[in-house]
C-alpha cells in the first residue's frame, strides 16, 4: 500500500484512455490494503488551441477512482476504463 498525499504526481487516464501527467489536489479518505481513495487532480491541456498568455490551460477532475477499482479482477489492466488514476512510481501495493 502506498501513502497518497496532495501534491503527489499521478497519471490520469481520461474518458478516451489518454494518459496525462497530473497532480493530486485532494485525497478523499485514507488508503488501505484493499482500497485506494478517490482524488481530485489537476493537469495541463495538450491541445495547442487551448493555450493562452499563461501557457497551456489547466483542467481539473474530481472524485477520480484508482485504476484497480475500474478493472475486472479476473482480467489484466487492459480492461481499465477511463477517468481513473495510477501512481507514477508503478510500484503499487494495491
Amino acid at each position: 500500500m502506498s501513502d497518497l498525499r496532495e501534491g503527489d504526481a499521478v497519471w490520469y487516464y481520461d474518458e478516451l484512455r489518454q494518459r496525462h501527467d497530473a497532480i493530486v489536489t485532494a485525497v478523499h479518505g485514507a488508503p488501505s490494503v484493499e482500497w485506494m481513495p478517490c482524488v481530485n487532480l489537476l493537469f495541463t491541456i495538450k491541445d495547442p488551441a487551448r493555450r493562452d498568455t499563461y501557457g497551456a490551460q489547466i483542467q481539473r477532475e474530481s472524485s477520480v477512482q484508482h485504476w484497480k477499482q475500474t478493472v475486472d479482477p479476473n482480467e489484466d489492466d487492459a480492461s481499465m476504463t477511463g477517468r481513473c488514476y495510477r501512481l507514477v512510481t508503478g510500484i503499487e501495493g494495491f
